[in-house]
């Protein structure tokens, strides 16, 4: 009978190592799943500014061509300013 009392602490024992190494897994596998999500998304987010970036260049490089190949810029003060100075 002493024998079986034990086997049965034993037995509880274990049940309850292996349910703590479950949620350990399960809290081990959030993490990981959370920063998998994290780095995607920050990879994204930097290819999406990468090609922000780009495009602002193009722009400015286009601004740059059409106000030297003009007398003016769109954005430059000098259309605003009088022709009869």
């Amino acid at each position: 009978m002493m024998l079986l009392v034990l086997h049965q602490q034993e037995y509880q024992k274990a049940l309850e190592d292996a349910d703590e190494k479950v949620q350990l897994a399960n809290q081990m596998y959030e993490l990981v799943s959370s920063w998998v999500n994290i780095s995607f998304y920050t990879c994204y987010i930097r290819d999406f500014f990468i090609v922000i970036v780009g495009l602002l260049n193009e722009v400015r490089i286009c601004e740059l061509q059409i106000s030297s190949s003009n007398s003016y810029s769109f954005f430059s003060p000098s259309i605003f300013e009088s022709k009869h100075h």
